[in-house]
């Protein structure tokens, strides 16, 4: 097995492989603070973060397309968010080239109005167009209780 180096001007691979990692980090801490204050605060602009090809599976409900994504925020009730978890790592070029992306998964508890506070996960891909961060893809999970399970 060999190592691969793509690097391009004969850097050192684990500085880039650093850097790499330190972005992700700043932009997962950077989207997640825009993400969860915009569906807090503006859920019907929330659309404005994905792409028009954006994927989102909503407790295991596919929305494909701005237009459905958006109706989908339009829809949920308001909700507040207590981010507890956010990691984010590049994804690799073999999976998308040289399209600079990265994976960011969060972790927390949502509230809606009335009833008490649920666990959720969420994952969202994230990747630069006309230089802005957008969602590519997002998987937004309810944590169930663990009896409650379906195996």
């Amino acid at each position: 097995m060999s190592v691969i180096n793509n690097s391009q001007d004969g850097s050192n691979p684990a500085s880039i492989q650093k850097s790499s990692i330190d972005e992700a980090a700043k932009v997962g801490e950077d989207f997640v603070r825009l993400y969860y204050k915009t569906i807090e605060q503006r859920p019907h602009r929330v659309y404005l973060l994905y792409l028009e090809s954006a994927v989102v599976i909503w407790d295991g409900n596919p929305h494909v397309g701005t237009s459905v994504v958006q109706k989908l925020f339009e829809d949920l009730p308001p909700m507040t968010f207590s981010i507890v978890s956010m990691d984010a790592q590049p994804l690799s070029t073999i999976a998308v080239g040289q399209q600079k992306s990265f994976l960011v998964n969060v972790g927390g508890s949502y509230r809606i109005s009335g009833s008490g506070s649920k666990s959720f996960s969420q994952t969202f891909v994230v990747t630069a167009e006309e230089g802005k961060w957008k969602v590519a893809s997002d998987l937004f999970r309810t944590q169930d209780s663990p009896n409650q399970v379906v195996m």
